[in-house]
């Protein structure tokens, strides 16, 4: 489960990076599905951040057991925060799976329109070399019949 929230994690960074990025910023539609994206995982996230804070609390209170000081604490401290766990990964899984589908189009809706526009700006490129060269061929042609 942790493996599928880091994924996610990822994309969500990767999200807001591109939301800062000037170039995505000049484009309204584009800024807008990034902030929708955003949006749709923001409650997934905030999961995520409480489940890997339990995680790394029941980790820090395993190694207090070594400490015989800390090891009365850490005792109290680990079935609460296993109880946490786990209700976490209850909560967490239902919803994962209740947006799972949502996520995935959102995600592949994403990625379409990014290719889409990669699509367009290397055709426009394509067109603009194309002319680029029949004004290379032109100028030619006249320097020829000139001579």
């Amino acid at each position: 489960m942790i493996e599928r929230l880091e994924i996610i994690n990822k994309r969500y960074e990767e999200l807001n990076k591109q939301l800062l990025d000037p170039e995505n910023l000049s484009n309204i539609k584009l800024t807008r599905e990034i902030s929708k994206e955003i949006s749709d995982l923001e409650d997934t996230i905030n999961c995520y951040k409480k489940y890997k804070k339990v995680l790394d609390d029941l980790e820090e209170s395993k190694e207090m057991l070594k400490d015989p000081e800390l090891a009365e604490f850490a005792k109290e401290e680990i079935p609460a925060l296993e109880s946490e766990k786990e209700a976490l990964e209850k909560e967490d899984l239902e919803d994962i799976k209740s947006k799972k589908e949502k996520l995935n189009e959102t995600a592949m809706a994403f990625a379409t329109k990014v290719y889409e526009e990669a699509d367009k700006k290397a055709q426009e490129e394509q067109a603009k070399d194309s002319k680029d060269d029949n004004k290379d061929s032109d100028v030619k042609e006249a320097e020829f019949e000139e001579k």
